[in-house]
């Protein structure tokens, strides 16, 4: 060193008082999904799949994952399962297919069916859905009802998809939800959103 002036040598010691690294607390997330028939058109269920794929992206093994969707009924095809067999569950979304009707009331009530009652677990419903509903409950005021008791124990995330959404209806459930409203139009909308929503349950 000292026949290079122009260099310099620092000495860092550490001690044993290290903060311990941040673990957030295990997600558990209740996807709702939307498989009825007006969900082909502008490719909506193929831009679903495409934003889950991603979702499962920023998960972890000690989240657990819910998968609610619904057509003329409601099906709960996972109940808080946790991540440890991403292929299985990303082959599952894979094969979802478009049915019929779309009873939206009928898939509020099966996803707080899902969720924990436990006042410490952090969970949120994300409905996923051009907000057409054609079966079952169907007046704005009733769904928005039917909201109301998913938030005794979650928050509700809502994304509509394709242009033509039911944008007046999904924005006031977001809002009786208290979480956020997002729109998807086609594959490029899928990682600014996803990221958003996620992003804001996850951080630290």
């Amino acid at each position: 060193l000292p026949a290079h002036p122009e260099w310099s040598l620092i000495r860092i010691q550490a001690t044993d008082a290290l903060p311990p690294a941040f673990v957030r607390p295990p997600l558990h997330l209740c996807l709702l999904l939307d498989v009825s028939a007006s969900m082909d058109d502008e490719e909506r269920l193929e831009n679903v799949k495409h934003s889950l794929h991603h979702l499962l992206g920023l998960l972890t093994p000690t989240d657990r994952v819910s998968l609610v969707t619904f057509s003329r009924t409601a099906t709960t095809i996972l109940r808080q399962a946790f991540l440890d067999d991403l292929e299985a569950l990303r082959v599952t979304l894979s094969c979802l297919q478009t049915e019929s009707n779309t009873n939206l009331g009928a898939g509020l009530v099966e996803a707080q069916q899902a969720l924990f009652r436990d006042p410490g677990q952090t969970q949120c419903v994300m409905l996923l859905t051009d907000g057409f509903a054609t079966s079952g409950v169907m007046e704005a005021d009733a769904l928005l009802a039917l909201t109301l008791p998913l938030v005794e124990h979650s928050v509700l995330h809502v994304i509509g998809y394709g242009e033509g959404h039911q944008s007046d209806l999904l924005s006031r459930m977001a809002t009786v939800g208290g979480g956020s409203y997002h729109v998807v139009c086609n594959k490029e909308d899928v990682a600014v959103v996803i990221g958003d929503v996620v992003g804001g349950l996850v951080s630290c």
